[in-house]
């Protein structure tokens, strides 16, 4: 299951996935169904969703320019290319 984040997890016991999308982004609507279906085949993965248009602060800071993009967190830290 997919869930909403309004802070990147510091700290996690398992991979983390972070789903940069707004909700006018088109190809974001259609990557969600494959998430969702990803975050469930894959319990060993934590999968959450960032709405770049609320959190605009952190994706300023992420420096995300364009959508959909998707981020990977491992041992809390932020892997250095976007997936």
């Amino acid at each position: 299951m997919l869930i909403s984040c309004v802070a990147l997890p510091r700290k996690s016991d398992r991979p983390v996935i972070v789903d940069c999308f707004a909700d006018w982004c088109e190809p974001c609507k259609r990557l969600s169904p494959l998430l969702e279906a990803a975050a469930a085949a894959t319990p060993g993965v934590k999968f959450v969703k960032l709405n770049t248009d609320v959190e605009e602060n952190i994706a300023a800071q992420l420096q995300i320019k364009q959508l959909p993009t998707l981020l990977a967190i491992f041992n809390g830290r932020l892997l250095e290319a976007p997936l």
